[in-house]
């Protein structure tokens, strides 16, 4: 597979600040996700590309290898409306994704748009105290979950659910958190 650029944008809200540890940064989040999207969707295209992405590679062969996604950091209260609002869970929940194309229609030019990321860090950090690791593991494992949402993954029944969560687990090994 030729290789790709993937540009990163992000919105931090003043609420999600206050979860960023004294041992990290926003700086070292930012660098987190876009590591771990970069690792999902290459990985993700070169090897279980073939049927479900016919589409989007097709487009990619004659087209510049850029791709560009929008990270918004929240609060528990801020996703939890969102929640709301676009899926009718009336509660926080830890990532959302918002792809920008759907199966066979790709936006024109370069970059794609791969979509938004919505990522409550409240809920984050307290997952990762939950599980007994790092924030920094817990934004892999909600960056690599979200982009695969976004290249059209879903865990809505177990079959699919178990193959997602092998895959993610896959994909998330492979970012190193220091």
């Amino acid at each position: 597979m030729k290789p790709f650029n993937l540009s990163l944008s992000s919105l931090w809200k003043p609420e999600a600040r206050a979860f960023v540890p004294e041992t990290s940064s926003v700086r070292k989040l930012n660098a987190l996700v876009k590591r771990a999207s970069q690792v999902t969707l290459f990985q993700t295209l070169d090897r279980k590309a073939a049927a479900t992405f016919a589409a989007l590679l097709e487009q990619l062969e004659t087209s510049p290898r850029e791709f560009s996604l929008d990270v918004s950091w929240t609060s528990d209260a801020q996703i939890r409306e969102f929640n709301r609002d676009y899926r009718g869970k009336d509660k926080p929940t830890d990532v959302l994704s918002f792809p920008f194309w759907e199966g066979e229609t790709l936006f024109e030019g370069a970059p794609v748009p791969l979509g938004d990321l919505v990522i409550s860090l409240e809920t984050a950090a307290r997952q990762a105290g939950e599980l007994h690791h790092s924030l920094e593991r817990e934004i892999v494992f909600l960056s690599v979950h979200g982009v695969l949402h976004l290249l059209g993954f879903d865990h809505d029944t177990p079959s699919k659910r178990r193959a997602m969560f092998a895959w993610q687990d896959e994909l998330a090994s492979f970012v190193t958190v220091n």
